[in-house]
């Protein structure tokens, strides 16, 4: 019933990580 809790924080592991990514690129 309803999502995953394990896939809700792979999700949102994985938009901290991208931002954080892009965060540091952009420097």
């Amino acid at each position: 019933m309803g999502i995953d809790w394990r896939i809700t924080i792979l999700l949102i592991a994985l938009l901290w990580m991208g931002y954080a990514i892009v965060q540091w690129i952009q420097g």
